[in-house]
């Protein structure tokens, strides 16, 4: 007896839903499969060490200009007020230069005044105004007039006027100044994407970036409370791809690869940059010039708000091709070897820029200059640069047109010169 099967609806149609499903979840899941292959290779393409690198790379290029472009809205009028002070354990007194700059491109009006202190004894002072027309200078410790001359062809008010009798030619061309020469504006403007082009470039040239496997930490927590954990890159710029940057005319170069140390945190800022190894210039002759140091980027909103900048230079004085009178003079202070000594240069800086009250503030920790046989010398001060809030006058007094001056005024010039440097000379004596 033959059996019919017997088909019921109900079942085949739940059959039938459960293979479209299985159908659909196997595509999904290869759709799924396909598209993290993607995601991988697109991050092992475009989240290279190199791509990281090159965007905290474009990450400070950017802060740069929208630093520049927040200053340059308010510097048309500029105060720089700068303090130094110079001492060296073989020199029994300090000296103290100050330094206010006043600048108004608006008005197209500058001043500057300079004051020079022995021991905090006052021991000389000048101040220098100009515009567009002319130029005053005011040196009340050596004379009681203000000298002025005219900015435009210097050259040939010189060249008609006593003084070149009395100290010869100086001009062998035209010569005028302008204080307030308009400059292009150049922003800043670096693209990620054409960056990486461009380092493509760079690679054909020898130019590498590596990630090193170790982490480096970064303790600042004396200066701003922080600890910066940091990826490390090595970066080798080759000394081949350097020569083209250099100018072969000017007798300097690079005599081996810069090979730079640079530090990123997690959000893509460069905190840290160093060099490796010390960087070796050559002037032509056998000594070569070292530079070593590193640049620090800490600030909070943007990190070029607060950079600490330490330089070392070490000059061999031969690398300096001292011609024989020059050498001669040095040998006579004292050293009297076959060799000449080095000199040690070292920059501890730290700059700052409040966007609140829009100034940039460089505290020099040390400006340390030393050499063997002439000492050590150490400047220690700051420079503050602000907005500008008085307006710039010329100076008021009695003048002197510089190169139309009579013969008295000349020697009234000339008597006054010798007698107040005779009395700043014995102030300067009872100092000690």
């Amino acid at each position: 007896m033959e059996q019919n099967e017997i088909q019921i609806p109900e079942i085949e149609e739940k059959q039938n839903q459960k293979k479209t499903w299985l159908v659909a979840a196997g595509i999904l899941a290869a759709c799924f499969i396909v598209v993290a292959v993607v995601i991988v290779a697109v991050i092992k393409i475009y989240n290279t060490d190199e791509r990281k690198l090159l965007k905290g790379v474009t990450n400070l290029a950017k802060e740069v200009a929208e630093c520049d472009e927040v200053w340059a809205k308010e510097t048309d009028k500029s105060k720089t007020t700068t303090v130094l002070n110079v001492s060296a354990e073989e020199m029994p007194i300090t000296i103290g230069i100050d330094v206010e700059a006043l600048s108004d491109a608006e008005a197209k009006r500058m001043q500057t005044s300079m004051a020079v202190s022995v021991s905090n004894i006052n021991l000389a002072e000048f101040i220098v105004y100009g515009d567009e027309q002319q130029m005053m200078i005011e040196m009340p410790d050596f004379w009681r007039q203000i000298l002025v001359f005219e900015t435009e062809n210097i050259d040939e008010q010189y060249n008609n006027s006593r003084w070149l009798a009395e100290i010869g030619p100086i001009f062998e061309e035209e010569f005028s100044i302008d204080l307030f020469e308009e400059k292009d504006d150049e922003t800043i403007e670096i693209d990620l994407e054409r960056l990486i082009e461009g380092w493509k470039d760079f690679q054909k040239e020898g130019f590498t970036i590596e990630k090193l496997e170790k982490k480096i930490e970064i303790d600042v927590s004396a200066k701003n409370n922080m600890i910066y954990e940091c990826d490390q890159y090595r970066v080798v710029i080759p000394q081949t791809m350097l020569k083209s940057i250099i100018k072969e005319e000017q007798g300097d170069t690079i005599v081996n690869d810069i090979v730079l140390l640079v530090a990123m945190d997690k959000n893509n800022k460069i905190v840290q940059v160093q060099l490796e190894e010390p960087m070796l210039l050559s002037t032509g002759v056998n000594e070569e010039i070292e530079f070593s140091g590193y640049v620090m980027f800490l600030g909070k909103e943007r990190s070029i708000d607060d950079t600490v900048v330490r330089f070392k230079w070490n000059i061999p004085m031969e690398a300096l091709e001292l011609d024989k009178e020059t050498r001669e003079i040095i040998e006579s202070f004292g050293n009297t070897d076959d060799s000449l000594d080095k000199i040690d240069i070292v920059t501890d800086m730290n700059m700052m820029f409040d966007e609140n009250d829009m100034n940039v503030a460089i505290d020099l920790d040390e400006l340390t200059m030393s050499v063997g046989w002439l000492g050590s010398y150490k400047m220690t001060g700051s420079v503050v640069v602000e907005p500008l809030q008085e307006n710039i006058q010329p100076l008021e007094g009695e003048t002197i047109q510089l190169f139309e001056m009579t013969d008295a005024e000349y020697a009234d010039l000339t008597n006054q010169f010798w007698e107040n440097l005779y009395k700043l000379a014995e102030a300067f004596e009872s100092i000690y």
